[in-house]
């Protein structure tokens, strides 16, 4: 019988690798701090130390190969902002860690909390990139309830209105809005300086239907470090924000929202009722429609039939100079779209079929032709660009003025 039991023994340490094998290095995680705000990222201290005989060649703490090892037990949780330098030249891409020494980094979590519930976890790391997990000792982490934000948030629209319908200016308006600290200590109301506008990105909505973006929707690179906005008692901070709708089919009213403002710890502070008019669709009225600048000059001129743009669309310098005309039908471009600079001279001719551009002419200053570029059918319908100076069927007064362009045939 005891010979039985040892085979099984031998047998199930040969089929796992981890098995009866003691740990070479013993991981301790420490929380900056063990009670935060819902929103707040958690940040640790992972330490690693060796308490092998040998000394051990680990990956740099400070490097994309260190925070690879890292895992964590918890599915609520992830690591928020990994390290991303990979090495440096020059430089060893370990470290010796003698026997009871210790590496450490700092690390970032964040996640999805239910509520206010504590949120437990432990953080694994491996010695190489097949080994098993040693874990550290475990960590709870609990939130506090967020606080009443002193502040006082005015804001009111520079326009009435979003066409959802307009395809060339879809579905958005402005905004402006001014924050106030009302308290007798300084607070911060959220970060600026992404992607270099300056801007507040803890700008909310309280309506779904409405979203409010800090004068950006996305960003492919953060030029500018993120600033913390912090105001004196009194101190006040104002900028526009553009408000977009989302959602379909329209209402049939005016919608209503207010405009918060949101930081870590504090219960968002509300603006006043705002009330904006959602066109588009059924609900846009007949004839002609005009936007206008800050300055009272003409921005945009379209015609709406049948709740959709029928029509010459004509847009506007702030000079009051034409920039852009072309012609709709049921809110499809159709034939040539004219672009001119600010100071009235063509730049540009474009054509459209089914509202897919087929063909462009770019100008000089002088009037002569910069460039012709055609587009040809492909098999899905769709246009890709194919030759310069081609043959435009569109257009032949256009093709005629092009002398010292080839002319292909089909």
């Amino acid at each position: 019988m005891k010979e039985i039991v040892l085979a099984t023994l031998i047998l199930l340490a040969s089929s796992n690798p981890g098995y009866c094998i003691a740990p070479v290095v013993q991981v301790k995680v420490m929380p900056a701090g063990l009670e935060i705000f819902t929103g707040q990222i958690i940040a640790a201290t992972v330490e690693v130390t060796n308490i092998n005989k040998v000394a051990l060649q680990l990956p740099r703490p400070d490097r994309a190969a260190f925070s690879e090892l890292l895992s964590i037990d918890n599915p609520q949780l992830r690591f928020s902002s990994g390290i991303s330098i990979v090495s440096v030249t020059g430089e060893s891409p370990t470290v010796r860690v003698e026997p009871g020494q210790s590496v450490s980094e700092t690390v970032y979590l964040s996640g999805t909390v239910h509520g206010l519930s504590p949120v437990a976890f432990r953080i694994g790391f491996k010695t190489t990139a097949g080994a098993v997990p040693v874990w550290s000792n475990p960590v709870t982490i609990r939130f506090k309830k967020d606080k009443p934000f002193p502040v006082k948030v005015d804001a009111w629209l520079k326009e009435d209105r979003i066409d959802i319908s307009n395809v060339q200016r879809p579905g958005q308006a402005t905004a402006h809005v001014r924050i106030k600290n009302t308290s007798d200590a300084p607070q911060n109301i959220g970060i600026a300086g992404l992607c270099c506008l300056h801007e507040l990105q803890s700008l909310i909505s309280d309506n779904k239907a409405i979203n409010i973006y800090s004068g950006i929707t996305s960003c492919a690179k953060t030029n500018c470090s993120p600033a913390e906005v912090t105001l004196k008692p009194e101190e006040t901070w104002e900028q526009d924000c553009v408000v977009t709708y989302q959602g379909e089919p329209p209402p049939a009213a005016p919608i209503s929202f207010r405009i918060g403002v949101k930081s870590v710890g504090h219960v968002a502070a509300w603006s006043n009722p705002l009330t904006i008019n959602i066109l588009g669709g059924a609900n846009h009225p007949d004839g002609i429609t005009r936007t206008y600048y800050e300055s009272g000059a003409i921005k945009d001129e379209m015609v709406y039939k049948d709740g959709k743009l029928n029509g010459p669309y004509k847009r506007y310098y702030p000079n009051g100079h034409l920039w852009q005309e072309l012609h709709y039908v049921d809110n499809t471009a159709v034939g040539r779209e004219k672009e001119y600079d600010e100071t009235g001279h063509l730049t540009k001719i474009s054509f459209y079929k089914q509202s897919q551009l087929v063909n462009y002419i770019t100008y000089n200053k002088d009037g002569s032709i910069h460039a012709h570029v055609k587009f040809m059918k492909l098999e899905k319908g769709n246009y890709a660009p194919a030759i310069s100076c081609a043959e435009d069927d569109s257009d032949r007064e256009v093709l005629r003025a092009m002398p010292r362009c080839k002319v292909f045939s089909h």
